[in-house]
């Protein structure tokens, strides 16, 4: 899951039978309204896509730019990542586009974590060169606002088995995995 910087809302994906060959995952919200959390609702089909794997969240802290691994068609590999914006004024979620081939591979990315600068993207690869399995990765933007090379974070958080799920903290002298 992932809560916004103001801790109102908190997007996580949820599982379900929904009519289909296989559950569906997609990515949903729980707002908190005077101290309690109102009952999940799925974001839009925008955002969803109707039968493919939308899931692993992170909302940057302008709270309307989220990020999440789709295995979705038209992507560079089997799971990629990708990025929606919300409209403040009409708090619809736009299409969501892919990073691009700098972040996706023809092998698998996910467990996204955009950090509280919203310039620095974590996330796991096995499609990037590495030390084995899945690795973490970080990339930053340019001052185009475009993303750069992705960089291994290295020994001793990557090793040979896969890892995943990074989380840095606000000061980023902490990461956890």
């Amino acid at each position: 899951c992932s809560i916004s910087i103001d801790n109102k809302h908190l997007y996580f994906a949820v599982m379900r039978q929904e009519g289909g060959n296989q559950p569906n995952c997609d990515i949903y919200v729980s707002d908190n309204v005077n101290d309690e959390w109102s009952p999940i609702r799925k974001l839009s089909p925008n955002v969803n896509h109707p039968v493919y794997w939308d899931s692993q969240p992170t909302i940057a802290s302008d709270g309307i730019t989220l990020y999440f691994a789709s295995d979705r068609p038209g992507g560079y590999g089997g799971i990629d990542l990708y990025v929606t914006r919300k409209d403040p004024a009409t708090g619809i979620w736009g299409i969501p586009q892919n990073l691009g081939a700098k972040v996706n591979t023809p092998g698998d990315e996910k467990t996204p974590f955009i950090h509280s600068d919203s310039e620095t993207l974590y996330f796991s690869s096995n499609g990037h060169n590495g030390f084995g399995g899945y690795d973490i990765y970080y990339v930053r933007k340019n001052d185009k606002g475009e993303w750069e090379e992705p960089e291994n974070i290295g020994s001793p958080i990557n090793g040979a088995t896969d890892d995943a799920g990074f989380f840095v903290s606000f000061d980023t002298k902490s990461g956890y995995f």
